[in-house]
């Protein structure tokens, strides 16, 4: 890395002028993302809730008990696609819908 600045400063120098400014990009917002499966009770998942910057820490347990809730999780660009393929028996999603059905059956705790 130190070549690539001694070329830049030499550049600067050979043409006299001021480098020009460099302008910072803003920061990125993490990406949101949407729920597409039943809701879980007690309040712990609400179907189409928006998320950004990850999973609330207390889904975990349930998305290692139940995968296909955390498979169920898309891109906004992506809702409309998921819902379609949910109700179209025999897709994934039809099925990770029906698995997390059957998870909230079987007693969410």
């Amino acid at each position: 890395m130190s070549s690539k600045k001694s070329i830049v400063d030499a550049a600067i120098e050979a043409s006299e002028t001021p480098a020009p400014e460099v302008q910072q990009a803003p920061a990125t917002k993490p990406a949101p993302f949407i729920y597409c499966g039943p809701t879980l009770p007690k309040g712990l998942l609400l179907q189409y809730t928006t998320y950004r910057g990850g999973l609330p820490n207390h889904l975990e347990p349930h998305i290692e008990k139940c995968p296909a809730i955390g498979r169920l999780f898309v891109a906004p660009t992506q809702l409309d696609s998921t819902i379609q393929a949910i109700k179209k028996a025999g897709t994934p999603e039809s099925v990770w819908y029906k698995q997390i059905l059957d998870y909230i059956k079987g007693g969410v705790k």
